[in-house]
């Protein structure tokens, strides 16, 4: 913050792979949510200085048990939620 050491300082970083954020307004939504998730818990820690990021994975770099996952709201999508496993499509 101000280029000096914290004494109790927690950095976390979180992984958005599901699906991207389409614009800055949701993105802000999320990292509001994410915010306050840890907020709750991180409070009850007197002089804790904590912080976040978040970084959204492309697709293109995303695979589940050697499987592309299928696009967002497609049938085959639908089969993995409805079968809960990867598989080809």
């Amino acid at each position: 913050m101000g280029g000096r050491p914290t004494a109790l300082g927690l950095r976390i970083a979180v992984d958005h792979i599901a699906r991207r954020d389409p614009d800055g307004s949701a993105r802000r939504r999320t990292a509001r949510w994410v915010g306050g998730r840890l907020r709750s818990h991180l409070a009850q820690l007197p002089g804790l200085h904590w912080e976040f990021h978040i970084d959204e994975t492309s697709s293109d770099l995303w695979m589940i048990n050697g499987f592309v996952p299928p696009p967002p709201v497609s049938d085959a999508e639908r089969t993995w939620a409805r079968t809960n496993a990867a598989t080809a499509y």
